[in-house]
């Protein structure tokens, strides 16, 4: 061992690297999530109650919402390690088998279509155990949801990784659909309005009213509540849910569904 570095635990032979880097994927996914949270505090909302005489509403926005480019970077790093700890497990695979071999060639396939699979599945997972090549194939989008392979957990992975790879990944601070308004009346009623989708910071946001204008002044008293979350710009499987949602529950499945269950080929045989 290195003199000063700390072993990773519970690891088997030629698991190490799948540990490490899913350790790692944690630790990118935990400074994501520590910084996004330093970066709200760094905004303002603003709202701006309006009215006519006819109709009441309010102008939303809020300054200084872009995101710095490093918390791209974080996802980016996350969704790598990830990723990497897969073609590492397959190396691992063959290894266990064959220590000397070089891995030339190999991969952790991540396929939505069968006749892609079928073509290049023997290359991919050469010299892997056969039983440990049926699981991987069990895995496969095409074969575990192929109905919708696109909204598989691996494929999320691979298509946020490849993003990555050619376009930095893009963060956009939204409301979550939890943002609640209340506007205090002349009359003493709070009139309560809640936002019925995510409201993008960056955008102007007009929210509609439904009160008798006459009961309200322009100076009435605004209070908000609400959640700001992270979201990924690009259109994707992953929809509106907060980044770190998204990568959380990757990283579970790729930890749970694939790295759990393959382990037991990392077990040398008896008199092995």
């Amino acid at each position: 061992a290195i003199a000063g570095t700390m072993p990773i635990p519970d690891s088997l032979p030629w698991m190490e690297s799948v540990d490490a880097k899913l350790s790692r994927a944690k630790e990118h996914l935990d400074t994501l999530h520590a910084e996004a949270g330093v970066f709200f505090k760094t905004t303002k909302r603003n709202f701006v109650l309006k009215t006519n005489g006819r109709e009441a509403w309010i102008v939303h926005w809020i300054e200084d919402s872009v995101p710095p480019i490093r918390l791209g970077i974080l996802l980016g790093e996350c969704v790598y390690s990830m990723r990497s700890a897969l073609d590492n497990l397959v190396c691992g695979l063959i290894r266990t088998k064959d220590s000397r071999a070089e891995c030339k060639g190999t991969q952790f396939p991540i396929r939505t279509n069968p006749g892609t699979w079928n073509e290049h599945w023997e290359k991919d997972l050469k010299g892997v155990e056969p039983a440990a090549q049926r699981i991987i194939k069990d895995l496969q989008p095409c074969f575990r949801m192929p109905s919708s392979p696109e909204d598989d957990h691996l494929n999320v992975l691979n298509v946020l990784c490849n993003s990555d790879k050619h376009r930095a990944v893009t963060l956009t601070m939204a409301y979550s659909h939890d943002l609640t308004v209340r506007v205090h009346a002349n009359d003493g009623k709070i009139h309560v309005v809640k936002a019925k989708e995510p409201l993008y910071a960056g955008d102007v946001h007009t929210l509609p009213l439904d009160l008798d204008p006459s009961t309200i002044e322009t100076s009435a008293r605004v209070e908000t509540s609400g959640t700001e979350v992270l979201v990924i710009r690009e259109i994707g499987p992953w929809g509106d849910r907060p980044a770190w949602a998204v990568l959380s529950e990757l990283l579970d499945y790729v930890r749970d569904r694939v790295v759990i269950p393959l382990k037991p080929f990392f077990v040398p045989p008896l008199g092995g």
